[in-house]
């Protein structure tokens, strides 16, 4: 059965599901504008625009809006928001870096904006993590890792720097694991519900299309086994073998 549209919200460049209510879906803006809308997937209504009165310095292309775990409060380029009461903001965490919108800690106590951590309920600056610093987080299944997958501005693809890697942290004590670096451009990262795989989408220059590759979590590559077939990585090692290829 071919699929079909159920609800289209022009000007919107990204969209995430709520946490618990899969029916509330959160559109980011294009970077020319500074909104974030609530929708009703069901009735297809916009609930609630999401406008900062006070004027921002700068643009964020990098910018997506997101829930909290109980789907209750909204960040949205580095301000709250709180859904149930209206559209007004309720707190506006200082920005030294304007290339990162942040995002909340699945444990609900702390929001990361760049590579700072800020205590949720004191909105005071907890640390700074250098390792998450102009990237875009995916946290894995358990919520004991972090993924951090760097940010390319928009910019003449001669000028842009590359982003052929991510990054490990753990979660609870912010400390770096690990650097992994790819052979291409990641365009789009993903984890497996089980967390046993790592799935990266590329941009290929030279084939002028994207490639789509697995990778499984904790092993090394074929070539560093030991002769007896026994594995040689280290507990560090969050993702070094390439399992699969489809293009």
């Amino acid at each position: 059965m071919p699929a079909t549209c159920h609800l289209s919200i022009p000007d919107a460049y990204a969209g995430v599901f709520g946490h618990f209510n899969q029916h509330c879906v959160l559109a980011s803006c294009t970077k020319d504008d500074e909104w974030c809308k609530l929708y009703d997937a069901t009735s297809q209504d916009c609930v609630t625009t999401f406008v900062d009165p006070k004027e921002r310095k700068g643009q964020n292309d990098n910018n997506v809006a997101c829930f909290y775990p109980r789907d209750d409060i909204i960040l949205n380029d580095g301000v709250l928001w709180d859904a149930r009461v209206g559209a007004m903001p309720i707190h506006r965490f200082d920005k030294f870096f304007q290339s990162s919108s942040g995002c909340f800690h699945p444990g609900g106590n702390e929001v990361i904006i760049d590579k700072e951590v800020w205590d949720f309920r004191t909105r005071s600056l907890l640390l700074s993590c250098p390792a998450l610093h102009n990237t875009t987080i995916t946290f894995s299944p358990m919520n004991d890792v972090m993924y951090a997958v760097g940010n390319t501005p928009l910019m003449d693809e001669d000028e842009a720097p590359m982003n052929n890697w991510f990054r490990v942290v753990d979660s609870r004590t912010y400390d770096h694991i690990h650097t992994q670096l790819t052979d291409r451009d990641i365009v789009g990262f993903t984890v497996h519900p089980h967390d046993r795989y790592i799935a990266m989408l590329h941009h290929s220059e030279d084939i002028g299309d994207s490639i789509c590759k697995l990778y499984t979590i904790g092993r090394v590559k074929r070539s560093a086994e030991t002769g007896d077939g026994a594995s040689a990585s280290s507990g560090e090692d969050e993702e070094d073998e390439e399992d699969e290829e489809a293009q």
